[in-house]
């Protein structure tokens, strides 16, 4: 009988500050201006904001 294993690839649902600046190739700080615009959607994670993916996509798309 042969084992096979499944890798299933999760995605992301929300990011750090850091990795949204480093996928949208600006500064954390254009980040924190965006959250604190309102353009990018965040979640709260224990006590640090996630930016939600989604609203990344959303902010690329309206541009």
């Amino acid at each position: 009988m042969q084992i096979t294993e499944k890798v299933i690839e999760l995605e992301p649902l929300a990011v750090r500050r850091g990795t949204a600046a480093k996928m949208l190739d600006c500064s954390p700080t254009t980040i924190h201006k965006l959250m604190k615009a309102g353009k990018l959607r965040t979640v709260k994670v224990g006590a640090d904001d996630r930016i939600l993916i989604d609203s990344i996509r959303a902010l690329v798309a309206s541009a």
